[in-house]
């Protein structure tokens, strides 16, 4: 099996080599294909992967899909699939799930998909006309890359990748998507309001408001701290987190200023990089958890009260780090009946490192041999006590072919691995399945 040093520099030789030399038919929606994002349905029925056409055998303007899976069949659904433009990175929802955001690296913008109400369809929603539809598979009038549409507008800025969405309440009767985006290169990060239309199944692309900042030098992972407006957001080179806040106008939906809040140091080293690849929040906000590549680790930071009048008891500090194993890529929490755990798959080391941050330290290693890349955990399946599993984008699986990835362009290349989570199972933390 071919071992692919990271994510980041496979997908920036796939940007060099993409000069428009392999123009071939769109990506089959049958199957995944270098899968990079991850996000699943609060009823715990779907799973949405973001196929990233790595290694540019599609064509670029439609070279990605993404792949909804029913996982009661655990089959993808391949009519309810939409394309997005090449090289994608991640997919959010909104909180009640009507819509789905792709950050798409090839053409810098984020796609706006509709959503059906039971989630296994996602498609465009707007016509050419403005119209409301149900094309599946056409995104082009669903992707946001000068926002709102007009000559004057902000565009977004250049490698769009991961993601952070959340609803917020601006005035009575008006509610809005929040999202933040990271950008790879440069040293922009973004915010967008999208205000949703009055049957809150919609937004209103027309309405939208976008600003960028220039506060990294080139950002891979962002997140929204809980119950607050602050975005944390993690410098791939200059190892450290900046924190800011979008301003908008009071009652409305324009974004007026980014506020820069902090910055918090993950090492005091200039020789470290500290490379943040994933981030999430305690369950009540006020402990951030950080992994890192160069060094491979994760750092726990203290943030003090979510309460920003409390300005005296806000830490902003890193209290402890632990080693983990080999090129870290995520980071997500989940909290059982065994309490909070934190998995972390290891890209180059083919495992799933589990750590109790009530430990703090290394309480368990989930062996998957592929290369790992995101994780994410059922939490409304789980939520219902039948079963509880995780699923991990394996980015280069070939399953029983025996060949590599390199060595040809006609295999499928990808899977998602299903890992069990149920304390209460005899295949607990083990992977159970796979899904090509």
């Amino acid at each position: 099996m071919l071992k692919l040093p990271s994510i980041f520099i496979l997908a920036l030789i796939a940007l060099i080599a993409c000069d428009g030399t392999f123009v071939e038919p769109l990506p089959s929606r049958d199957n995944i294909h270098f899968p990079v994002g991850l996000s699943a349905h609060p009823s715990g029925d779907y799973l949405y992967v973001v196929n990233s056409n790595f290694d540019a055998r599609y064509r670029e303007e439609l070279g990605g899909t993404v792949s909804v899976i029913d996982l009661d069949k655990r089959q993808v659904l391949a009519q309810n699939s939409p394309y997005i433009p090449s090289f994608g990175g991640s997919i959010k929802l909104n909180a009640n799930a009507s819509r789905a955001y792709v950050a798409t690296r090839q053409s810098n913008a984020v796609v706006s998909f509709a959503l059906s109400t039971s989630g296994d369809r996602m498609f465009c929603d707007t016509s050419e006309t403005g119209e409301r539809n149900t094309s599946t598979s056409d995104p082009s009038h669903c992707t946001l890359r000068r926002v709102p549409d007009t000559e004057s507008s902000p565009v977004l800025p250049s490698d769009p990748y991961d993601l952070d969405v959340s609803t917020i309440n601006i005035a009575e009767n008006l509610t809005a998507d929040l999202v933040n985006v990271s950008h790879l290169r440069g040293n922009n990060v973004s915010s967008m309001v999208i205000p949703h239309t009055d049957d809150g199944r919609s937004v209103d692309l027309s309405a939208a408001s976008l600003r960028s900042v220039a506060i990294t030098d080139g950002s891979g992972s962002i997140a929204k701290r809980p119950g607050t407006r602050d975005v944390f957001v993690g410098d791939r080179r200059g190892g450290e987190i900046v924190v800011y806040s979008p301003y908008l106008a009071p009652g409305t939906s324009d974004i007026q200023a980014m506020v820069i809040r902090s910055t918090i140091s993950l090492t005091h080293d200039p020789e470290i990089v500290a490379d943040v690849r994933g981030m999430v929040f305690s369950n009540d906000g006020n402990i951030l958890y950080a992994v890192t590549r160069a060094p491979d680790a994760l750092h726990i930071i203290d943030l003090g009260p979510s309460n920003s009048d409390k300005v005296s008891g806000t830490l902003y500090s890193v209290v402890d780090v632990i080693p983990i194993d080999n090129q870290p890529s995520d980071v997500t929490l989940h909290t059982s009946s065994n309490g909070p755990l934190l998995y972390i798959p290891s890209f180059e080391e083919g495992t799933i490192v589990v750590v109790d941050p009530r430990v703090p330290a290394i309480v368990d290693r989930i062996d998957v041999a592929d290369n790992p890349s995101r994780f994410i955990v059922n939490e409304g399946q789980c939520r219902l006590g039948e079963k509880c599993e995780a699923y991990v984008s394996f980015f280069d699986d070939t399953g029983d072919t025996g060949k590599s990835c390199a060595e040809s362009r006609s295999i499928v290349c990808g899977s998602i691995g299903i890992i069990d989570l149920d304390p209460n199972s005899n295949r607990y933390h083990q992977l159970v399945g796979k899904i090509f």
